[in-house]
């Protein structure tokens, strides 16, 4: 499908810090502005990807209907049933919209009833292509939508490389990637995070850069480890990127020739480096070609890695990557998908990699992801900082008020007491998850499942939406004891991953967990 324009929706939330977090301009009354600027937010996401997914299916059946050699006469009729009835669809959605139902409530059936339909129009909209297209027919043709832009041997096999994941790459650096010097950047979307890993691991091993001693973050994402760890056990060494003297002086001495590091790691401590201040001591530290690969995935657009590389392209070369499961599905966790971007002169054997790892993200999948946004991304980010924020205060007050209770603390980015407090303090986002410290290890397994049982009970005798299971970014609230099976690599430790409720639902879930908590006060192990 042909490339789709940028959304141009007007916000009433005007105002943006230089991370792109969007501020009120208007002062009322904080209710007022809370319960206004939700509504807008919720209502625009669910306009903006149900009129551009809208625009691409006009498309499709304007395709359809052109009698022509692209489509067998025999299929079309069917296709174009299935098009005018998935379209009738979303304008229910959208008329949905202004029903008198509260808006929150609304909002939330509405997508619930998108998020399946992107699933559904991704595979209609790649219905007729072939994953092998053809470039040249005698009566019918086999490339569907692509048909006279296939050319044999170059884009003629879709595991390779195909033009709806192009079109979401570009539109991907245009939105969500600031530059301080003009150069060229690619994108390379994979089918999950873990792929566009595997095949940034896959480039530098084809090129003999990972015969070299690497440095890997304790707190970097424990599959990554276990991947690393175990494929270059004698060739990787861990160091802590709490501490950027260590670091640096490690990579003084060491003299890696990757350097992995995660924005905002998903572990125990959720870790937030100094990366601005370590990657211009690393820049002015490496000897020799050294790749920096960043796990950009907690953080997403709010941290800009290439406002803190050096202005003249020198030894040190950035490679970014993140999940598409998390924060650019905007709560939709509808397809797998990853993403890994670089400045043109350090994406060298990147595109290669990934054809041969067999990493490309599927074309259904590519045309089922919104389309990328900056503004409302950042709207929604501003909405997870504040309930992540709010819960982390009010439970780790909680917590401190008691004695008997296995829990001591919460973790949270954003709190003074997080040891990253002093350089990450006026961070614009922190994340959307916490960690419930515990007292002492042993037991801590029992002890999480039992919280997550007791806050599942609480929430439904309070009639509130909580659920157990992974991920963050999403809309409803989760609860999970992450790294189970972390293989070493990492500790368990229970997180809560605030959504987007409404401030007054946010408050009523830290009640829930508050009676969760008090629920297990005596089982000090």
């Amino acid at each position: 499908m042909d490339r789709v324009p940028r959304s141009t929706v007007v916000r009433r939330m005007s105002g943006a810090d230089k991370n792109g977090i969007r501020i009120a301009s208007r002062i009322v009354s904080w209710p007022c502005i809370i319960a206004e600027a939700m509504d807008d937010r919720e209502r625009q996401e669910i306009e903006h990807i149900a009129k551009i997914q809208m625009d691409r299916l006009r498309r499709f059946r304007l395709f359809l209907s052109a009698r022509s050699d692209r489509v067998r006469e025999e299929t079309r009729p069917m296709l174009l049933k299935q098009c005018e009835a998935i379209l009738a669809e979303y304008e229910s959605i959208l008329r949905d919209l202004a029903n008198p139902s509260p808006a929150h409530l609304r909002y939330r059936a509405a997508h619930d009833r998108l998020r399946s339909l992107q699933g559904i129009s991704g595979a209609l909209l790649a219905s007729t292509d072939w994953q092998s297209p053809s470039y040249r027919h005698a009566l019918v043709s086999e490339a569907g939508t692509q048909t006279g832009k296939i050319s044999g041997t170059v884009n003629d096999y879709k595991r390779d490389h195909h033009m709806d994941a192009g079109a979401y790459e570009d539109a991907f650096v245009q939105s969500y990637i600031d530059r301080r010097v003009p150069l060229p950047i690619h994108a390379y979307a994979c089918t999950s995070g873990m792929a566009a890993f595997s095949t940034i691991l896959t480039a530098l091993q084809m090129q003999g850069i990972t015969d070299g001693p690497m440095l890997l973050g304790r707190n970097s994402y424990f599959e990554n480890k276990i991947l690393l760890l175990s494929l270059y056990p004698d060739r990787v060494f861990e160091v802590d990127e709490m501490n950027a003297n260590e670091l640096v002086e490690a990579v003084r001495e060491i003299q890696p020739t990757v350097i992995f590091l995660d924005s905002l790691c998903n572990s125990e401590i959720l870790a937030m480096p100094d990366l601005p201040s370590l990657i211009r001591r690393i820049a002015q530290t490496v000897e020799h070609e050294t790749y920096l690969v960043l796990d950009n995935t907690g953080l997403t657009c709010t941290y800009q890695p290439l406002q803190d590389m050096p202005l003249v392209p020198g030894p040190l070369k950035l490679i970014v990557f993140e999940s598409l499961n998390k924060h650019h599905q905007f709560g939709m966790d509808r397809v797998t998908g990853g993403i890994i971007w670089a400045q043109s002169f350090t994406g060298f054997g990147l595109p290669k990699a990934r054809m041969h790892a067999g990493t490309m993200m599927p074309d259904a999948s590519s045309l089922s992801l919104p389309w990328p946004d900056r503004n409302m991304l950042s709207s929604r980010l501003q909405t997870l900082e504040r309930n992540a924020l709010q819960a982390a205060r009010a439970l780790d007050a909680h917590i401190r008020a008691k004695d008997a209770t296995p829990f001591s603390h919460v973790v949270y980015p954003g709190l003074e007491t997080h040891p990253g407090n002093a350089w990450n303090k006026d961070r614009p986002f922190h994340g959307a998850s916490l960690v419930l410290a515990l007292k002492r290890n042993l037991g801590k397994v029992r002890i999480a499942q039992a919280f997550i049982d007791h806050a599942i009970r609480e929430a439904a005798r309070v009639h509130m939406d909580l659920s157990a299971g992974t991920s963050f970014g999403l809309n409803t609230t989760r609860v999970y004891l992450t790294a189970l099976h972390a293989s070493g690599t990492a500790k368990p430790f229970l997180r809560i991953s605030m959504g987007t409720e409404q401030k007054e639902d946010a408050d009523k879930l830290v009640d829930v967990f508050k009676a969760a908590i008090d629920r297990i006060r005596g089982r000090v192990i």
